[in-house]
C-alpha cells in the first residue's frame, strides 16, 4: 500500500465550522474568490514539514492567528501509512504551534459521539488529547518544534539518529507515524509540495536538495563504538564551547542589567507620583461609574419609552394590515363580479338593447302597413258592396225588363212558353253564374287580405315579444 494523505479537517480555522476537505483520487476544490480554495491548498505542504508561516499569504497575520486563532481551533490530517491510518493534530498551545500524532482514522478516534462531548468539556485542545483521546488510542506525545515534526513525518535519519533525539523518544514516534518504511525517509516533499504556492528561489532548493543527496551518499562513515560517558563528556564540552561562543552576549546582558538597576531605580522614585496619579484615576473612575449609572437608567427608560411606541406602531401596523386584507377582499369580491359579468356577455346584451329602437321602428312600420292593409279591404269591401248593388240593380232592372216583355207577350206564352222558360232559365243560370263568379273572386282577394292583416297583426305580437335569438338574427349576427 502507498503513503498518501486523505484528508484535512479544520475547526474554528480558516473556516468557521467543522470542515473537512477530501484528497483522495484526482480531487478539485472549485469556488468563487475568496471561498477559501488557495487557504485549504497550502495546508497540504505544512503536513509534509514545511514552516507554516512560510505558506501564509497575510504577511501581517501568522499561522496561528490565520489559522488556529482560538482555544478549540485545530487542523487535522489523515493520511495512510502502509496499511495504517493516523492523524497527526496541529493546535495552539501557549501561543506557540504544537503537533501531536494520533494512531487511527479521524472518524473511529477524534470524532465519536463521546470524542466531541468531551472536546465541548476540555479546557483545551492539548488536554483533550493527551488525557480524552488517549484512553482511546494511543496519542504520542508533544512535538513542540517544526523541525522535530519534519523529522518524523519524513523520517530523516541525519536528525533522528543523533543519542539525543533517541532519547527524547522521536525515533520511536517517526518508527510509528512517519509516511516511509522503516530504513527509508522522504526528504524535501515540503518544498516539492509548496511549488504550486512559492514559486521563489526554486532553482536555489533545487540545488540544496542536490547537495544534499550527494552528500548523503558520500558522507555515510557507518556506526561507531561509543560509551556512554564519553559521549556525556562530549555534550557537556560541546555545550561549554557553545556557551563560550556567546561570551559578548553574557557581557552584554551583564551591562544591561547595570542599566536595568539604574532604570528600576528611576522607576522606585516615580511609585510615589504613579501613586497619586492612581487615586485621580480612582475618584475618575468613580465618576465614570456614577455617569455610566446614569446613563444606564437613561437607557432603561429610553428603551421602555421606545418599546411603547413599538407596541403603538405596531398596533397600528396591524390594523392597517387588517384594513389591507379588508381591502383585498373586496378587490376580489369585485375581480369575482367582473369574472361573472364577463360571463353573462353583458357587452353583446347591451349592443342588442341598443338595437331595440330598430326593432320598434320596425313593428311601427309593420302597424303602419297593417293600418294600409286594413284601408285596402275596408275600399275593397265598399267597392265590392257597390259593385254587388249595381249587380243587383242591374238585375232587377233587367228582371223589371223582363217582366214587361213577358207581360207583352204574355200572349206568345202558350206558343213561346218554352222558349221563354228556357231563356229565363238560361239568363237566371248565366247572372247567377256571374255573381257567383265575381263573389268568388272577391272572396280570394278578401281571403288574401285577411291572411296578410292576421300575418301582420303576428309579426306585430311577435316584434313585442321577441327573444335575444331572434333579435339578433334581425341584426344580421
Amino acid at each position: 500500500m502507498k503513503s498518501a494523505l486523505l484528508r484535512i479537517i479544520t475547526n474554528q480555522s480558516a473556516f468557521p465550522s467543522l470542515t473537512e476537505i477530501s484528497l483522495t483520487g484526482h480531487s478539485n476544490i472549485s469556488g468563487t474568490n475568496g471561498a477559501g480554495k488557495t487557504s485549504s491548498l497550502v495546508l497540504v505542504p505544512v503536513f509534509y514539514g514545511i514552516d507554516p508561516q512560510y505558506m501564509v499569504r497575510e504577511k501581517p497575520k501568522t499561522f496561528l492567528d490565520f489559522y488556529l486563532s482560538k482555544a478549540r481551533s485545530f487542523v487535522i490530517f489523515e493520511y495512510q501509512r502502509q496499511d495504517q491510518i493516523s492523524c497527526v493534530v496541529l493546535y495552539r498551545h501557549n501561543n506557540t504551534l504544537h503537533y501531536r500524532f494520533v494512531k487511527g482514522d479521524a472518524d473511529s478516534t477524534l470524532f465519536t459521539e463521546q470524542s466531541k462531548m468531551k472536546l465541548n468539556n476540555a479546557e483545551n485542545i492539548d488536554c483533550w488529547l493527551s488525557e480524552d483521546i488517549a484512553q482511546i488510542t494511543e496519542v504520542s506525545r508533544q512535538i513542540k518544534t517544526i523541525k522535530d515534526y519534519c523529522a518524523i513525518i519524513q523520517h530523516n535519519l541525519s536528525h533522528l539518529s543523533p543519542i539525543k533525539a533517541r532519547q527524547s523518544g522521536l525515533k520511536d514516534i517517526a518508527d510509528k507515524f512517519s509516511l516511509c518504511r522503516p530504513g527509508k525517509s522522504m526528504r524535501h516533499i515540503e518544498r516539492l509540495t509548496s511549488v504550486m504556492h512559492k514559486k521563489t528561489k526554486l532553482m536555489e532548493g533545487l540545488k540544496d536538495m542536490v547537495a544534499d543527496c550527494f552528500i548523503d551518499s558520500q558522507l555515510d562513515v557507518g556506526k561507531a563504538p561509543y560509551n556512554d560517558n564519553d559521549t556525556l563528556t562530549i555534550d557537556a564540552l560541546s555545550a561549554l564551547e557553545r556557551m563560550m561562543s556567546h561570551q559578548s552576549e553574557f557581557e552584554s546582558a551583564i551591562q544591561a542589567y547595570g542599566d536595568i538597576k539604574s532604570v528600576w531605580s528611576l522607576l522606585l522614585s516615580h511609585t510615589k507620583q504613579l501613586d497619586e496619579h492612581k487615586l485621580v484615576l480612582s475618584s475618575e473612575q468613580e465618576r465614570a461609574r456614577s455617569l455610566l449609572t446614569e446613563l444606564r437608567d437613561q437607557i432603561r427608560i429610553t428603551q421602555k419609552t421606545f418599546d411603547a411606541k413599538i407596541s403603538e406602531t405596531q398596533g397600528k401596523v396591524n390594523d392597517l394590515n387588517d384594513s389591507f386584507k379588508h381591502l383585498e377582499r373586496v378587490i376580489e369580491h369585485l375581480y369575482a363580479k367582473r369574472d361573472e359579468y364577463d360571463e353573462l356577455d353583458l357587452v353583446q346584451k347591451i349592443a342588442a338593447y341598443n338595437e331595440l329602437h330598430n326593432l320598434e321602428v320596425i313593428a311601427q312600420d309593420a302597424v303602419k302597413h297593417h293600418v294600409m292593409l286594413l284601408d285596402s279591404v275596408k275600399e275593397e269591401s265598399n267597392a265590392y258592396q257597390a259593385q254587388s248593388a249595381k249587380v243587383s240593380a242591374q238585375a232587377s232592372q233587367r228582371r223589371e225588363t223582363l217582366s214587361v216583355k213577358i207581360d207583352a207577350v204574355k200572349s206568345e206564352k202558350a206558343a213561346h212558353q218554352k222558349q221563354v222558360n228556357d231563356g229565363v232559365m238560361r239568363i237566371e243560370r248565366e247572372t247567377t253564374d256571374a255573381i257567383k263568379q265575381y263573389e268568388s273572386k272577391r272572396s280570394e282577394k278578401r281571403d288574401v287580405h285577411v291572411s296578410a292583416i292576421n300575418q301582420a297583426v303576428r309579426a306585430e305580437e311577435k316584434a313585442r315579444y321577441i327573444t335575444q335569438e331572434e333579435n339578433l338574427a334581425l341584426l344580421g349576427f
